[in-house]
């Protein structure tokens, strides 16, 4: 710092840096010199817009000082905001939006922008279509365990009948079934095959 040209330098600016900043300067002619800057350190956002699984759009504005504004156009009712502050000091801002609408644009404002970011996105081609096939995936699904379940529930009994008394040890083999007959095909350690036939009873509608 000299008097000719009094200039302060600040190297790797941190959003900390902010604030004011005061010079003060004696002189014998003109006496004491007092001046205040205000130092204001701004940090640019990225921006995206993004679907959900569950069929709403999602605006984040990450790593901005100070904090972006977000809109959307149409208005819904159904929007929720969330500022999360970061490590070092950048706020993100998230917000979520759910509506009727074909088409939604997204609106952020922030001081680095020199104009209003936006970015559309039709929820008929899009959106729409995630809906589809999650309700089309759960129908699938819960048909798979009702017929399950079903199933499940019309065995009743099972007779087994042997061809040789003597228990294996260990066994390995493979089941067929031919009408409401389930025949079970065995193999134990010592070369004999054992039959196990398991009668089918469907419970009377």
């Amino acid at each position: 710092m000299t008097f000719t040209n009094i200039t302060l330098t600040i190297q790797n600016t941190q959003i900390s840096d902010g604030g004011n900043y005061t010079c003060e300067m004696s002189s014998q002619i003109e006496g004491t010199f007092i001046t205040t800057t205000i130092l204001q350190v701004l940090a640019q956002p990225s921006v995206s817009l993004d679907i959900n699984t569950d069929g709403s759009l999602e605006c984040r504005a990450s790593g901005g000082f100070p904090s972006a504004e977000i809109s959307w156009i149409p208005h819904s009712d159904d929007i929720n905001i969330t500022k999360i502050k970061d490590l070092n000091d950048t706020w993100t801002v998230i917000s979520t939006y759910k509506s009727d609408g074909d088409n939604v644009t997204c609106l952020v404002s922030h001081p680095t922008f020199v104009n209003v970011w936006n970015q559309s996105i039709a929820l008929s081609d899009k959106t729409r279509n995630w809906i589809w096939i999650l309700v089309g995936f759960a129908i699938l699904l819960i048909t798979a365990l009702c017929i399950v379940y079903w199933n499940q529930k019309k065995i009743r009994t099972c007779s087994k009948k042997s061809l040789n008394t003597s228990p294996p040890q260990q066994v390995e083999g493979f089941a067929e079934v031919c009408g409401k007959l389930l025949v079970v095909k065995v193999k134990s350690q010592a070369g004999l095959q054992i039959i196990s036939m398991c009668y089918i009873f469907y419970k009377p509608n």
